[in-house]
């Protein structure tokens, strides 16, 4: 497996920065709304995998319940499993996928948007024994980009937080402890990217790698499995949390 040997500059495709953006920012009113219309996107971490293969509530789903404190929440949550970049960007685009028309429509009444996505797009390829390449990741941020404009068309007002990913396998004992080296190079080149992205089109980017790294041991209980115990859900929902409400982050 080769390890990348040059960090990942900021990589947008040339059609994208043809586009004239503004931001991608919510009106101070949004929690003045009788209810705020909440959009999660993303992979497993959105849908409530649990470090041992069930189900249970992700992190949007705790994020719903502190937005609920202030005002009534319409919540749509569109995190599946096993999702990538094209994933999404397919149910965006294509009217014959089932996700199309419900994402569209809720999308076009969001007030705040969340996107974890991207993990499984390097992930699966690194613990397939495979190389990962700069263009893997470079694709990757493009994608992500992508769909940043296409909510942008879709919902100017609407803010969008972006995730960004922890080390899912912190623990010494773990069968994949031989490829974090290369698995944080990747995912560190990664999130740097995205959050340039991020801030380039108007999004928030909300750092998770410290929190995660920080209690590991009750937040990723499983050292061979990359999902998230309850508590390190409620703790990535808080980030988000504290992001919406304009806080620094409780760890930095």
């Amino acid at each position: 497996m080769k390890i990348l040997k040059k960090p990942l500059s900021i990589l947008l495709s040339f059609f994208l920065l043809t586009f004239a953006f503004s931001p991608l920012t919510a009106s101070a009113e949004t929690f003045k709304k009788k209810e705020i219309n909440y959009v999660s996107l993303g992979d497993s971490l959105a849908a409530g995998v649990t470090p041992y293969g069930g189900w249970g509530p992700g992190y949007p789903h705790y994020l719903t319940e502190m937005l609920k404190t202030k005002n009534n929440v319409n919540p749509s949550y569109f995190g599946l499993p096993g999702y990538t970049t094209n994933d999404i960007l397919l149910d965006l685009t294509d009217a014959s996928r089932s996700h199309h028309m419900p994402l569209k429509k809720a999308l076009r009444k969001a007030d705040i948007v969340t996107l974890d996505i991207g993990a499984i797009d390097i992930l699966s390829k690194m613990l397939a024994g495979q190389q990962i390449t700069q263009n893997d990741i470079k694709n990757t941020v493009n994608n992500i980009a992508t769909i940043l404009v296409i909510i942008k068309k879709m919902n100017p007002k609407a803010k969008v937080y972006v995730m960004g990913y922890y080390n899912p396998f912190p623990h010494p004992n773990s069968a994949y402890t031989p490829y974090v080296p290369t698995i944080l190079y990747a995912l560190n080149n990664f999130n740097n990217s995205v959050e340039a992205v991020s801030g380039f089109l108007g999004a928030e980017f909300v750092p998770t790698a410290t929190l995660v790294q920080a209690n590991y041991s009750t937040y990723l209980p499983n050292p061979n499995n990359i999902h998230l115990s309850a508590e390190g859900y409620q703790g990535v929902a808080n980030e988000f949390w504290m992001a919406i409400n304009g806080k620094r982050f409780a760890v930095k």
